[in-house]
């Protein structure tokens, strides 16, 4: 799952599916779980189908996340120096009615404190980030 939630397969089983629009029949395979979830097809069956197309051509990338050294590789100059720089200013718009949330104080390892900290004074320094007390 998208989730990354673990499920036990019981079995699979192949059944025949019908596109509606253009009457043909594909057999297909699912996977069955304990689970009561909305069946899914995967993409490449949902392409075989003719549910869905995708323009492949758009994609730089399909199969492969860009890591760190790929974005700087790609994008040297919004990485000069320290932190990254942008030419132009950036406009942060929230909604009208938007609410601040207040979330529960996440737990910090204890062997990543120190790192977390030195890494937190150094963005601070470099005006990434701004010390803050509240709220609390």
């Amino acid at each position: 799952m998208g989730n990354k939630v673990k499920m036990k397969a019981l079995g699979t089983c192949k059944l025949l599916v019908e596109n509606p629009k253009t009457v043909l029949k594909y057999m297909v395979k699912f996977v069955v779980v304990e689970e009561n979830l909305i069946p899914l097809l995967s993409r490449k069956v949902a392409e075989k189908m003719e549910l869905v197309t995708v323009n492949y051509e758009r994609f730089e990338s399909v199969n492969r996340a860009m890591n760190s050294s790929d974005i700087l590789r790609r994008y040297p100059e919004i990485f000069i120096g320290d932190v990254g720089f942008l030419s132009r200013s950036v406009r942060l718009v929230l909604k009208p009615n938007a609410e601040p949330i207040l979330r529960p104080l996440k737990r910090l390892p204890v062997a990543l404190k120190d790192s977390v900290k030195q890494e937190l004074y150094r963005l601070v320094k470099a005006e990434v980030l701004a010390s803050v007390d509240e709220p609390r």
